[in-house]
């Protein structure tokens, strides 16, 4: 459910624009971190074991990324996740999705900050990661504000996002998979980009790939290496082109 509110929070904030989104989540983590405990450890023979910490900046990042984004670039999450992770996927979908994501990372270089989405399984919601979340949030704000748009009656938006991305971290390989499916939707304002969304598709084919994010580690067999060269290729190509023009 928080995965479906928070695409369709984005669809929003696509047509209502305002430029205090990260002053909103900063003050709204930094009030939400009063509310969230730390993990009860367990206790075993007399000992209590304590969970082990992820990564206090982790959802920091995550929040902050997933700001500006917008729900069509979470179609591309599957190719993400297959070629960083290093899981194994067909050479012919390799090829295919990586040189059409390069294509859309050059006409939308803000997909790239759906790349931190994999930090999900290093989440660790405790006060400190909220508050983390909030002090970088904050920082941003600083920038943020010198924008010059005053659509106050959509704050509220931001409220929610704020909370949905909360609340995915409790079950955030179920709500990434919803968040993947919906972002389909978008479909509704991106027509332009079908071609896209069509060759993304594609992932189906990779069956249950969230359940292989949620129970696997990350290996090392050179995926990422189609990931990296399709999108640096077109960038050095362009850059010889603007500098010959020159």
């Amino acid at each position: 459910m928080w995965g479906a509110l928070f695409g369709a929070t984005l669809a929003s904030r696509q047509l209502f624009p305002h430029p205090y989104t990260h002053l909103v989540h900063a003050l709204w983590y930094a009030a939400r971190g009063f509310t969230v405990e730390d993990p009860i450890p367990l206790h075993y023979d007399n000992t209590d074991i304590y969970p082990k910490h992820g990564w206090q900046v982790a959802f920091a990042v995550l929040s902050v990324a997933q700001t500006h984004t917008r729900l069509l670039d979470y179609t591309w999450l599957p190719l993400l996740l297959f070629c960083l992770m290093g899981y194994p996927f067909p050479l012919w979908m390799q090829i295919l999705q990586t040189s059409f994501f390069a294509v859309y990372v050059h006409l939308a270089p803000q997909a790239l900050c759906v790349i931190p989405t994999l930090l999900w399984k290093h989440v660790d919601m405790t006060p400190r990661s909220v508050w983390t979340a909030a002090a970088l949030h904050g920082v941003l704000a600083l920038v943020e504000l010198q924008q010059q748009q005053h659509n106050l009656h959509f704050l509220f938006l931001s409220v929610l996002a704020a909370e949905c991305k909360y609340r995915m971290g409790a079950r955030p390989y179920r709500d990434t998979y919803i968040l993947w499916v919906v972002s389909l939707l978008s479909l509704v304002y991106e027509r332009r980009l079908l071609v896209f969304v069509l060759t993304t598709l594609t992932s189906l084919g990779l069956g249950v790939w969230i359940h292989r994010w949620q129970y696997t580690d990350k290996v090392y067999n050179g995926n990422a290496l189609y990931l990296s060269a399709a999108l640096l290729v077109p960038i050095l190509l362009q850059s010889l082109k603007s500098s010959e023009a020159k």
